[in-house]
């Protein structure tokens, strides 16, 4: 996971989606809560994907054709640490956070192995799905005021996942820093059997690429400085898959760089 810069779109087809994502919005408002179109909140589905770089919001995995569009704050129900559904009193259930179902800023998207409910080889289950605990006041109504909530779970548009999380390059497994860290680790399945490999290997490439500029540039190899420099950047830049990984190797090849000099 990392972050990514909220830049809304500017294109077209984004503003088309926009004007009718904001009347739908507004017209869920005024009936207390209507029933909603869900080829409507997909519908800036493109626009979303490029702004993660076609990845998992997540565990910045690779999505194919179509991966979720993943509600940060559920759009229906909303249950607890422990799944249970929250309940504002003792007979009335949280309405979800409807009048967010067609906000950009929550529309993150998702692979389905951290989207979906699902078992781990390990016998522990995994998958954001409604859960979504709070600290602080819960927002229950538009009204109420949403930046009062502090959600368990990281968000890449609001959060630096580098505060709360640790990449090791080398084994391809993500610590935590914080209970937050740990809970969205633990609740999205992040250290997948398969996700763990193929971080091993990104970081790899990225180093490689790294270490293999730093060689070009001081041999004078212009031109393979340029294209090794063009890959790493990727890296850093959020555009390839598993960038959080990439970054650690390049940073702790610089670490090792300094520390050379220094000696």
């Amino acid at each position: 996971m990392i972050r990514v810069e909220a830049v809304e779109p500017s294109s077209d087809e984004w503003r088309r989606w926009r004007a009718a994502a904001d009347a739908a919005t507004r017209k869920m408002i005024d009936d207390g809560k209507a029933a909603m179109d869900r080829d409507l909140y997909k519908g800036g589905r493109s626009e979303i994907y490029r702004l993660f770089f076609g990845k998992c919001a997540y565990c910045e995995s690779p999505l194919e054709r179509y991966g979720d569009v993943d509600h940060f704050r559920p759009k229906d129900r909303v249950t607890d640490h422990d799944g249970k559904i929250v309940f504002l009193d003792a007979t009335t259930r949280h309405p979800g956070y409807y009048w967010l179902a067609y906000d950009w800023k929550n529309l993150l998207p998702s692979c389905t192995g951290c989207n979906r409910p699902g078992a781990n080889p390990d016998g522990t289950s995994s998958g954001k799905w409604d859960y979504f605990p709070v600290e602080g006041k819960r927002a229950c109504k538009p009204t109420d005021p949403i930046e009062d909530e502090k959600p368990w779970l990281l968000d890449p548009y609001r959060d630096n996942p580098d505060d709360h999380l640790v990449f090791d390059d080398v084994t391809g497994v993500i610590g935590f820093r914080t209970p937050r860290g740990k809970y969205t680790i633990d609740r999205l399945g992040l250290n997948r059997n398969n996700l763990v490999e193929m971080r091993k290997g990104a970081a790899r490439a990225a180093g490689d690429h790294y270490a293999a500029f730093i060689n070009a540039t001081m041999t004078d190899d212009s031109e393979r400085a340029r294209s090794r420099k063009d890959e790493w950047e990727k890296h850093e830049r959020g555009e390839v898959p598993w960038s959080a990984f990439g970054r650690r190797a390049i940073a702790m090849i610089r670490d090792r760089i300094v520390a050379a000099m220094r000696r």
